[in-house]
């Protein structure tokens, strides 16, 4: 019972320093870092004027200025679409955990004349020189098979159709059954026309100047390739799965 005084301290000391020795692990968050380093971002798009339209690598996500939220990290393809102005498109870079900011001016289209009243500063020789050379020929009309995916893309310069990108991959396009959704690739150029495939000629596929647009069922989509070559393609493809497509001599 002597001793019984001097033991007592002594454990008590010893057990506060167990406790103070498991109370300070050294904490790591490496995991955390990394998760941030390869989440998302946010894109803030703006336009001039606002109220167009802002697609994001093809797919529509509401009128400018709009947040754009929950977007992968790396490149992506703006395209800002608003009717009586040019379409216009931009590459962005997101980084993660942060808000890019992408503001982009329109330019307004032009009131187009009639095709008749397309020359009017043309002198009667550059007049006449339209009716002594033809201009470009349709080629032969040829049909495509839509795949069973929803997405598909066209090369009309090398003639390949399917459902992976190729390196001159002209266009891609969605396939909502009724009508088809196209998107571009930089730097050609879209633009639909009311006429069937078959009466489509260089005139109507010259000015197309779109990013995006929506083909339906009879009208015909003019293409302006990577290579700089025009094509069209139309048709109604509702009825059997098949589209028509051809190019110009």
């Amino acid at each position: 019972m002597k001793y019984s005084t001097h033991i007592l301290p002594a454990c008590i000391i010893i057990l506060a320093l167990a406790i103070i020795g498991c109370s300070s692990p050294t904490e790591e968050k490496p995991v955390e870092i990394q998760e941030e380093a390869g989440g998302t971002g946010i894109l803030d798009a703006r336009s001039i004027p606002a109220g167009a339209q802002v697609f994001v690598d093809g797919e529509l996500k509401g009128e400018s200025p709009i947040i754009v939220y929950n977007l992968p990290g790396g490149s992506h393809n703006v395209a800002f679409r608003k009717q009586g102005y040019n379409d216009a498109e931009k590459p962005v870079t997101i980084t993660p955990g942060r808000t890019e900011t992408l503001e982009q001016a329109l330019d307004e289209l032009p009131t187009l004349p009639d095709q008749g009243e397309s020359k009017p500063a043309s002198t009667p020789s550059a007049e006449a020189k339209p009716q002594a050379e033809p201009q470009a020929r349709l080629g032969a009309i040829q049909t495509l098979d839509l795949i069973g995916g929803f997405a598909m893309y066209y090369d009309f310069d090398n003639k390949i159709f399917g459902d992976k990108k190729t390196t001159n991959t002209d266009v891609f396009s969605k396939n909502y059954k009724t009508y088809l959704y196209f998107t571009t690739f930089y730097p050609s150029k879209i633009g639909y026309v009311d006429k069937p495939i078959e009466e489509i000629t260089e005139d109507d596929c010259r000015l197309v100047n779109g990013v995006v647009t929506k083909l339906l069922p009879g009208q015909t989509l003019c293409v302006r390739t990577v290579e700089g070559s025009l094509a069209a393609i139309g048709g109604d493809w509702t009825s059997g799965q098949q589209l028509k497509w051809t190019s110009f001599d």
